[in-house]
Parts: structure tokens; C-alpha cells; sequence
């Protein structure tokens, strides 16, 4: 029971984390593509990937407009 408690808790704290992304996604819903690492777009609601060391911020992947 736990353990299922923790994955509910964590997913739900993600969700409500990131709720603008999964918004804005729920709108564009063209394909994804690769990117490489480059910093996060300014007009753009993103899930950021950082780097421990620097702290920069990075994304991967955007998703194009249909």
C-alpha cells in the first residue's frame, strides 16, 4: 500500500507542477522533434531539463504547430 500511495503522490506532484504544459499541449498538438540541447524558448511553456553542475536549463524537444 505504500508504495502505491508514493506513485500516486509523485505523479499527482508532477501534474500540478508542470499543469501549463500539459495545458498549452492539449492546443498543439503537432509532432514531436528532436532539437539537441538548447536553452528553453522565451514564448514557449516547456518541461526543462538542468544541469547540476551550471544549473542552465535545457530542452530537447519541441513540438511543432500543426
Amino acid at each position: 500500500m505504500g508504495l502505491e500511495f508514493a506513485i500516486v503522490l509523485i505523479s499527482g506532484l508532477f501534474l500540478e507542477d508542470n499543469r501549463d504544459f500539459f495545458e498549452a499541449s492539449e492546443k498543439n498538438t503537432g509532432e514531436w522533434e528532436y532539437v539537441g540541447a538548447q536553452a528553453p524558448p522565451a514564448n514557449m511553456v516547456s518541461i526543462t531539463s538542468v544541469n547540476p553542475d551550471t544549473g542552465k536549463e535545457y530542452i530537447y524537444f519541441v513540438r511543432k504547430s500543426n
